[in-house]
């Protein structure tokens, strides 16, 4: 049973069935590696994210098993017509980081040129309860959610804390926890620190230009943390 060309939305779902298929038609058997990730993309003709995604969703559901510095292996086969982690979320995290840079941009910039002297102290205050977290401990994704979300309402358009709370929901979803947790470390979030650091900074010294390129290198960065390799 040979590869087929994803020609449709490439959306990881599809990516997923088909991997899963593979599998279930015996092409890949159980204990048996994967093809590295750069071969499967150029099989299934879909980018690397899309690809990232769909592996992610397969080991949640035991179909294959993600090992660092291994590569990526076959653990089960898929359960006819069960329902599986592919088939849930129509946005992969992919699809989140990126809209949310796009926005969070957006909203660095009105908040720069719009929070009152108030605002400016509650995202110093959510930036306090961050740093107090640690990777592994309760609390963390709260605290960065907190952070973001002080900034966008001190953008002093409503809107985009709907929007972005609509953006949180999915970036709070088991497949971006799943694909977190493989690149998340205490040296990761050390980075990640650094950069929300410099996202307040720029808005306390009320500079646009640096609230912009601020947000924009975490979220970027966010995205290469997430897009680095698996094997």
């Amino acid at each position: 049973m040979p590869f087929q060309n994803i020609q449709s939305q490439r959306l990881y779902r599809q990516v997923a069935s088909q991997i899963a298929s593979l599998i279930e038609a015996g092409e890949y058997k159980v204990g048996e590696r994967l093809p590295a990730e750069r071969d499967l993309c150029s099989k299934l003709g879909v980018s690397r994210p899309s690809l990232r995604e769909a592996l992610i969703a397969l080991e949640m559901e035991k179909i294959v098993e993600v090992r660092s510095g291994s590569g990526i292996f076959v653990l089960g086969r898929p359960i006819p017509d069960g329902h599986t982690v592919a088939s849930g979320s129509p946005l992969g995290p992919f699809d989140v980081i990126r809209a949310r840079s796009h926005l969070e941009m957006e909203i660095a910039v009105l908040a720069v040129r719009n929070a009152t002297p108030l605002q400016v102290q509650r995202v110093k205050e959510s930036l306090d309860e961050l740093r107090t977290c640690a990777v592994g401990k309760p609390g963390l994704i709260g605290a960065d959610r907190q952070f973001h979300l002080s900034i966008a309402e001190a953008s002093g358009n409503p809107a985009y804390i709907l929007l972005l709370e609509t953006l949180w929901q999915h970036r709070t979803t088991p497949i971006y926890y799943q694909l977190e947790n493989h690149f998340l470390s205490n040296t990761v979030w050390q980075k990640s620190m650094s950069e929300h650091e410099a996202i307040y900074a720029s808005l306390a010294a009320r500079d646009a230009v640096a609230a912009s390129v601020a947000m924009q290198t975490h979220m970027q960065n966010a995205e290469n943390r997430m897009a680095s390799k698996l094997e």
